[in-house]
């Protein structure tokens, strides 16, 4: 029953997260045996969280998996664990994104499962502060609106003078001749 598990199986304990008797939290490791280990372990407990409290699909699920693993490709040459992370680790992720060629809203989802991760791992009790709290989402560029031609202009104009003229029928006071294009 269900789609397919992602994940590691755990080790039973007594006690769990989530509402899962045989599953233990994140808190429960005491992080530190390996900063690699727990930083897999602590993503397939958010996915997994994530999948059973929200639906999250596959897909979403999939690239939530790839977006933390490009984090944690950063963390490795600072030689920084997840639990460990600063804001500038962060920062310097997003970057490398732009850099990469990304687009801005890329980088937001990628910042939002990251973001996700770090909210699961404050509300489980295995980090106390949170490195992507005060990193702004990458703006989106807006295009300008396009202005509209000469004959649209008119058209609208003359729509507008065909319906009041409707409203108020025998003035003359509203007429396309009397106003200036």
């Amino acid at each position: 029953m269900g789609g397919p598990r992602y994940g590691p199986p755990h080790p039973p304990t007594l006690g769990g997260a989530l509402g899962s008797p045989g599953r233990p939290s994140i808190a429960a490791y005491n992080g530190r045996v390996n900063g690699r280990v727990e930083a897999e372990r602590s993503l397939d407990e958010f996915l997994t969280a994530l999948s059973a409290e929200r639906n999250a699909s596959r897909h979403t699920l999939d690239a939530y998996r790839r977006d933390v693993r490009d984090f944690l490709r950063v963390l490795g040459p600072r030689r920084r664990a997840l639990d460990a992370a600063r804001r500038d680790d962060v920062l310097a992720w997003l970057e490398r994104q732009r850099r990469a060629g990304r687009k801005p809203a890329t980088i937001a989802r990628r910042l939002a499962a990251l973001r996700g991760l770090y909210a699961h791992l404050i509300r489980e009790g295995a980090i106390a502060e949170d490195p992507t709290e005060h990193v702004e989402q990458p703006r989106r560029s807006r295009p300008l609106p396009r202005t509209l031609s000469r004959e649209a202009v008119t058209d609208a104009r003359n729509v507008w003078f065909r319906w009041a003229a409707r409203r108020s029928p025998g003035s003359s006071a509203i007429s396309p001749r009397h106003v200036r294009a």
